[in-house]
């Protein structure tokens, strides 16, 4: 057999070949090579972020959960607080706090009225659109509705900060702070003042009320439609029980006036 020689169809070299057609695969292998430090740092910089975002939220959490209370019309609630303190919501009020929060610092916010029986401990504080009440321990009512503002102290001892109060006013047992007639805050000490008057004990007491906030009240009371001229300027004071015939509680407060009540359809009409 003769020898057959076979000739390449290229004609360079095997180092030019090399660096042709295969040096391109060895940089491939160095990078590959060189990749899992960049992913193991890269794992680490989202685990960091991971644990900064976990304790993040740990730390967010108490300060944004908050419970909410709500009565509507004619509905009355109790609510009790985590340290054991109360708060009995009248008629379409509302109460929130943070009870994750709530050992270190007693805050509660509120619209409406509402009754307090506050546990002896650190300062309590009740945020309101109108003011701020604070206490230590006590039993207290705070009345909060639009501008309406008033603070009675049942016992104990509480602090009133609101605009147009005088800095650093405190009410006693037996006090009450509301706005006058002529529109200043005062206050004024009573025995009329007691727990056995408050509508706690299904009681109204009002001093120089302006009707119209006294035909509300009842209405929210006993949850139903009044109808009255909203030009009345007339004020009353009066304490009477809350009975069980709204008609009955509209005729107190308006036969002083000699205004009348015209029931048709459903709606209590006060009228000339």
């Amino acid at each position: 057999m003769k020898n057959i020689k076979v000739e390449p169809k290229w004609k360079n070299s095997k180092e030019q070949i090399w660096a042709d057609h295969f040096e391109k695969i060895v940089s491939v292998e160095q990078l590959v090579a060189k990749s899992p430090s960049l992913f193991s740092h890269k794992r680490r910089f989202q685990f960091a972020m991971a644990v900064a975002a976990i304790f993040a939220a740990i730390l967010l959490i108490p300060s944004i959960y908050v419970r909410s209370f709500e009565t509507s019309i004619g509905e009355r609630v109790t609510v009790t607080l985590p340290d054991g303190s109360g708060a009995l919501l009248n008629s379409q009020s509302s109460i929130s706090y943070k009870p994750l929060l709530w050992f270190s610092q007693r805050v509660v916010k509120m619209s409406g009225e509402i009754f307090y029986t506050v546990k002896s401990g650190s300062s309590f504080r009740v945020n309101s659109s109108n003011g701020v009440v604070s206490v230590l321990g006590t039993k207290f009512n705070v009345f909060s509705r639009e501008d309406n503002f008033s603070v009675t102290c049942y016992s104990g001892m509480v602090g009133v900060e609101a605009d147009g109060v005088d800095p650093g006013t405190t009410l006693e047992s037996n006090t009450r702070l509301f706005r006058s007639a002529a529109g200043n805050f005062t206050t004024e000490r009573s025995n009329l003042y007691e727990i056995k008057n408050s509508w706690v004990e299904n009681k109204f007491l009002f001093k120089a009320e302006p009707l119209k906030n006294v035909i509300d009240e009842i209405r929210r009371q006993y949850n139903i439609s009044i109808s009255y001229d909203e030009t009345l300027n007339y004020y009353y004071t009066g304490n009477f029980s809350k009975l069980e015939d709204p008609l009955l509680v509209l005729e107190i407060v308006t036969l002083p006036f000699e205004l009348k009540i015209v029931l048709r359809d459903g709606v209590y009409n006060i009228v000339n």
